[in-house]
């Protein structure tokens, strides 16, 4: 019994050097602030991929980087010739004016701006920081009842997800622009 704790002790210790090892080799690619920086993390990862990846929560920890790196910008090259978010977020404010005009929403409380602490990384050219209930209605409940009338032909630009699609238990809006 004791040779079986020692193994036991072993496969542990193993398990949690495996844990940090792959969060020490992700740190570098989601901390990179230039291209040259996330080629050489990458590069590292790449070279050693197949004795990383072997377990279901290293591979799930790999997703989470690849995630990471989509929403700080850093997965593809950037486009400066793509639209900048503020016009992109001018046009959301428009789009909502015109539905309180409309009666079909009421006026939004106005949101405090984002702070520098509350930023936990640089954005790329162009893209900017946005309280999420700037950009959509957020209520509470499920969808509305009869789903039916909310998706016709005039009104598909909205977008539902429901209180069993999030972590949070809300109910959102989506604005989709033509």
């Amino acid at each position: 019994m004791a040779l079986c704790d020692q193994l036991d002790a072993e496969r542990n210790a193993r398990d949690t050097t495996h844990r940090q090892l792959i969060r020490a080799i992700h740190h570098p690619l989601t901390e990179a602030t230039d291209s040259t920086q996330t080629h050489r993390a990458w590069q590292r990862i790449r070279d050693h991929f197949n004795p990383l990846y072997t377990t279901p929560e290293a591979v799930q920890a790999l997703r989470q980087t690849i995630l990471q790196l989509a929403v700080q910008g850093k997965l593809v090259p950037q486009d400066p010739n793509d639209e900048p978010a503020s016009e992109l977020l001018k046009r959301i404010e428009a789009e909502k004016a015109k539905l309180v005009a409309e009666g079909k929403i009421r006026k939004p409380k106005p949101l405090p701006p984002i702070s520098e602490e509350e930023k936990p990384f640089a954005l790329p050219e162009g893209w900017e920081w946005v309280i999420f209930g700037n950009v959509a209605i957020i209520e509470r409940g499920g969808s509305p009842r009869p789903i039916k009338d909310y998706l016709t032909e005039e009104s598909s630009g909205l977008n539902w997800i429901k209180i069993g699609d999030s972590d949070i238990g809300i109910t959102v809006t989506l604005y989709q622009l033509h």
